[in-house]
């Protein structure tokens, strides 16, 4: 019974220390990959195109939204004053 429980506890032991250390498929995925390959290059300008268009949107539509915000205030002032 005692060397069972023994067992058990090194098995808990060993999945906890496991579990603690992360992952290493996830960085041997990213080591064949080179900052300097015209291909990676490639894709993080498209990348930051894609994210410059996204933040000009947002940009427009925040500020129409702050004109529709200004048309509905307008007359909801009028009437709160009448």
């Amino acid at each position: 019974m005692k060397s069972k429980n023994r067992s058990l506890r090194q098995q808990i032991e060993d999945v906890a220390s496991q579990s603690a250390k992360p992952p290493l498929h996830g960085r041997s995925a990213l080591q064949g990959v080179h900052p300097q390959d015209p291909f990676v290059q490639a894709h993080i300008k498209e990348l930051n195109g894609t994210i410059g268009a996204l933040r000009q949107e947002k940009f427009e539509l925040s500020a129409q939204v702050k004109k529709y915000r200004a048309t509905v205030d307008h007359p909801q002032g009028s009437l709160n004053k009448a």
